[in-house]
């Protein structure tokens, strides 16, 4: 079941969502049926090469990046057709029954700015500020994005509760993650 306003003012004050609940304010950052997520300050751009690399995904290999930290009204420039990573500011501490969903702001998609389609949050994701995988693309413009500004928004689902071997707290490989973390590998 998608959860509302009500249900998910209760869930942030009761600490099962996000941590600490208070970097989120009701008023501006809780929706009907999301809460907006502000930008971290961590982004990892996609290292320039001469020639074209070849990604082996079936053998664990990554793109290359370069960690950049933003400093506070820094703005980073996207370039058009750029990918990059970033992290939000918040912190996940998600429990057993509850699921989540990012979602790109409407307002940034309609400025050519795109997230793909990882943005899924298991139950027992925890400890852990979320990477996102954002794509400039305009054709002509450059899109700059700063710490602090909102980046996009997360649509929370109660589940059936997983047992806690199964949940993400012990099968998963991005718990504790800080910043924008790059691939670890497809299993």
């Amino acid at each position: 079941m998608l959860v509302s306003y009500n249900k998910i003012c209760e869930y942030i004050e009761q600490g099962l969502i996000l941590a600490p609940m208070e970097n989120v304010n009701k008023g501006d950052d809780v929706n009907p049926a999301s809460i907006d997520l502000r930008l971290g300050n961590s982004i990892r751009t996609e290292k320039r090469h001469e020639y074209p690399e070849f990604i082996k995904l079936y053998e664990k290999e990554n793109i290359k990046t370069d960690e950049i930290i933003l400093h506070d009204n820094e703005p980073y420039y996207m370039e058009p057709g750029e990918f990059l990573l970033a992290n939000t500011a918040e912190m996940f501490k998600m429990c057993n029954h509850l699921a989540a969903e990012f979602k790109l702001k409407s307002s940034a998609a309609r400025n050519a700015l795109g997230h793909l389609l990882a943005g899924w949050i298991d139950p027992g994701f925890h400890d852990a500020t979320l990477t996102l995988e954002y794509v400039n693309h305009s054709r002509f413009n450059h899109l700059g994005i700063k710490p602090g500004m909102k980046c996009g928004q997360i649509v929370i689902w109660e589940t059936e509760a997983v047992p806690d071997d199964q949940s993400y707290a012990v099968k998963g490989q991005y718990n504790g993650q800080r910043g924008a973390t790059g691939s670890k590998g497809i299993r």
